[in-house]
């Protein structure tokens, strides 16, 4: 699913058939969204840099709803989200630690 466009979203199936459009019925937006994960009960579960949503898709795809937003905090950026026991984990990259590891900074 892609979440960059403002209020709809693109549900992409794996298995090749055509993509729809998920219209959000709240008008809910998410900017820089970086991960998403499905969790057992169907709601999504995305973060960006600085927020992490959950998401409630109707049975067949063709509306969601925004049920909860949580700020993210911490001064690396969430990257992905991770499910585990029914708890989303966002996962933190360390760009600069990174950048130190493959490019000495002088």
């Amino acid at each position: 699913m892609n979440l960059h466009v403002a209020h709809r979203a693109s549900q992409v199936p794996v298995d090749g058939s055509a993509p729809s459009v998920v219209e959000f019925t709240d008008g809910a937006t998410f900017p820089g969204i970086d991960g998403i994960r499905l969790r057992p009960d169907g709601r999504l579960v995305a973060v960006s840099h600085d927020s992490a949503w959950l998401i409630e898709p109707s049975a067949d795809w063709s509306t969601a709803k925004l049920l909860e937003t949580k700020p993210l905090k911490g001064e690396h950026v969430a990257t992905a989200v991770a499910i585990r026991d029914g708890v989303a984990y966002a996962n933190y990259a360390h760009f600069g630690e990174l950048l130190l590891l493959v490019v000495p900074l002088r």
